[in-house]
């Protein structure tokens, strides 16, 4: 199968981060749902990644005393 897709090379999307970047607190306040939801995601990792630490301290704690 290599030998038949080997010339088929789709090359990706550029992105243009100076039309992404350029007047972001307007298009920010045209949709502020992408701001919402990004802010809701980081709340949720942050609030997320204190007992998933934890868990993590106390497994490793486990598992080190076990193998002694």
């Amino acid at each position: 199968m290599g030998s038949m897709t080997a010339g088929l090379v789709v090359p990706p999307n550029t992105i243009d981060f100076d039309t992404v970047f350029d007047d972001i607190g307007a298009k920010t306040a045209e949709n502020p749902g992408v701001l919402i939801v990004v802010s809701i995601l980081a709340g949720l990792y942050l609030l997320l990644l204190i007992p998933i630490r934890y868990l993590d301290v106390r497994d490793y704690k486990t598992v080190s005393q076990s193998s002694q």
